[in-house]
């Protein structure tokens, strides 16, 4: 494992953007002629066909990013079958003919959400909405092979139907969570509504999330608190296992069956968490933010992976090993993306300017395929034009191809690598570092360095993986005292100031962290004070706010900008905590030495 994160450091170390995109805009010599640029090569498309007439993509809901991309393609044998807000359409994965098309009669209103995939007969649920505002009263089976709507019903009482929920479907029922332990059931080929998965209850103590053919249930009960995770078959309702808990647990995702992988909420974190075949909970296996909720890649060679979108940093990804829990590799997501997965490998996918002083050439998508235990290993697949200095396309995959659509035409390309290493993208975004500076690449894993000691005197818990984008939240029961540590990190690099004069990466972490000290003065809770004693060893200038149970950091090494932020809805607390917050400082300081 060792081997492999100074492989990624390594590899990485020279193509990492600043994740401050403000910090560095420099307009010099910014890359190489295209004509001098190693690229990939060009990518034809294996055919391209018109969509206008189904609407813009379906909606994909915004707590569940698809690893197959945020455009809707569902791959049914030799077809792959697009659903767009007015309707579905088919089409050849060989040469692109079109099977059929489906346009909602005006009285359906316009599709609003669907099951993730199709069942094995190729049949899809769809929920409809009279605007688009969505609000879904109706729900329906579509059969991708004959292209035709089998039947729709109504869902009746939405009013608390989360926005984001979405239908399961197997070969037998569809299934509709409402809210809590309320899920509407039908027949998947005529639509007859079955009974009710649970009996009705004005209680909200339990919730159902389903996937792969299962439907788990968190439990606690409300006469003596205990608290439970049962799974069903969710077509025959057969309890498969149920196993006590201590602690209360809420299920919010079915990752996968085999390996059993589950995303679970627990004493305010949310988590993905392995499970034997008999429910018995085993290692936690990542960490689920609470404010961006991650994209699941899935369960790899014996990892699980997902990537993030936290903050100005795009979709870091991590992996963590099924058996240990431990993480096995961190890759930010900059140059190349890692977007998904594509049959056994990781997609990635870059936007490139070839030639950022020539508008007229456009944007480039670079595509390639990654070794799931190594994401640095990634193979060329090619480019494709944009023809734009945007990036309008909607983008999805399958195992095999890729779909681009843009400006009302779907074109699918290959996924076949031609078996040479992706090309290093074109550097449009220079970076300059001397040789004490401190690089994005040292900064990776910096926040492993945060000390158990420090984590648990600013009251969050150390038995969990360590959250992803070093953001800590935490609710604790009973009390439900709310916690929240927030800490980023900008390494600087030499730049060219505003009035051309020439910065070296110190001074412009020194002119950055004063402009953010006077500029964001309201933003930190209150006037920024200068810290004493952080000048000493342990940093060369830091400013420091707190209010009441709030404090908020920004301190500077070098060229290093570390600020954290620090929230506790407690009364009385506020003893110690601008020191607490002064400790992670030191903390990851020592983890560069």
């Amino acid at each position: 494992m060792k081997q492999v994160k100074k492989s990624l450091l390594v590899a990485l170390a020279t193509s990492l953007l600043l994740p401050f995109a403000a910090c560095n805009d420099d307009a010099g010599d910014r890359s190489n002629p295209p004509e001098e640029i190693e690229r990939p090569v060009a990518m034809e498309a294996s055919w391209s066909a018109d969509v206008d007439a189904i609407g813009s993509p379906a909606r994909t809901p915004s707590f569940a990013p698809r690893a197959g991309g945020p455009l809707a393609t569902w791959r049914i044998g030799s077809s792959v079958v697009i659903p767009g807000t007015n309707g579905l359409a088919a089409f050849a994965t060989e040469d692109g003919a079109r099977q059929w098309e489906f346009t909602l009669p005006s009285r359906l209103g316009q599709i609003c959400g669907m099951s993730e995939k199709p069942n094995e007969d190729g049949t899809v649920a769809l929920l409809f909405a009279d605007d688009s505002d969505c609000d879904v009263h109706t729900i329906g089976a579509f059969d991708t092979d004959a292209g035709k709507l089998l039947w729709k019903a109504p869902l009746g009482d939405t009013e608390y139907l989360n926005d984001d929920a979405v239908p399961s479907i197997t070969e037998k029922t569809v299934s509709m969570p409402i809210h809590c332990d309320d899920v509407r059931r039908f027949d998947v080929r005529t639509g007859k509504r079955l009974p009710n998965a649970f009996p009705d209850s004005d209680a909200c103590l339990n919730h159902v999330e389903f996937g792969e053919g299962l439907m788990v249930v968190s439990r606690r009960s409300a006469q003596d608190g205990t608290n439970s995770l049962t799974a069903y078959d969710e077509d025959s309702m057969r309890e498969l296992w149920s196993t006590s808990l201590e602690e209360r647990t809420r299920i919010t995702r079915v990752v996968s069956a085999k390996p059993l992988v589950l995303g679970v909420e627990a004493g305010g974190h949310r988590l993905f968490q392995r499970f034997d075949k008999n429910g018995h909970p085993g290692k936690y296996v990542g960490f689920e933010s609470n404010a961006n909720f991650p994209k699941v890649l899935g369960t790899l060679d014996g990892q699980f992976i997902a990537s993030y979108s936290i903050g100005v940093q795009d979709s870091p990804a991590y992996a963590f090993d099924l058996a240990s829990g431990q993480r096995t590799w961190a890759a930010p997501a900059l140059h190349p993306a890692i977007a998904g997965r594509s049959g056994d490998d990781l997609l990635t996918l870059q936007w490139v300017v070839p030639d950022p002083e020539d508008d007229a050439r456009g944007l480039e998508l670079w595509v390639g395929l990654a070794d799931p235990t190594d994401p640095t290993d990634a193979k060329e697949v090619g480019r494709i034009a944009a023809n734009d200095t945007t990036s309008s396309a909607s983008l999805g995959w399958s195992d095999d191809d890729l779909y681009v659509l843009r400006d009302g035409t779907l074109s699918a390309y290959a996924l076949d690598v031609t078996g040479e290493p992706l090309p290093q993208a074109p550097d449009q975004r220079p970076t300059t570092w001397a040789e004490d500076d401190v690089t994005p690449a040292d900064t990776l894993t910096l926040c492993d360095a945060i000390r158990p000691a420090t984590v648990r005197a600013l009251g969050f818990r150390t038995d969990l993986p360590r959250p992803s984008g070093c953001r800590w939240s935490e609710s604790e029961r009973p009390d439900d005292q709310y916690k929240y540590l927030s800490v980023e990190m900008f390494p600087m690099s030499a730049r060219t100031a505003d009035d051309g004069t020439e910065l070296t990466s110190v001074e412009a972490a020194e002119q950055q962290v004063a402009k953010w000290r006077d500029e964001k003065k309201t933003n930190y809770v209150a006037p920024m004070k200068s810290v004493e004693g952080l000048s000493e060893g342990m940093g060369d200038k830091a400013w420091q706010a707190t209010k009441g149970n709030t404090t908020r950091l920004i301190a500077r090494k070098g060229n290093l900008i570390v600020i954290v932020h620090y929230e506790l809805d407690a009364r009385g607390q506020h003893k110690g905590i601008p020191r607490r917050a002064q400790q992670v400082f030191t903390d990851l300081l020592a983890g560069l030495d």
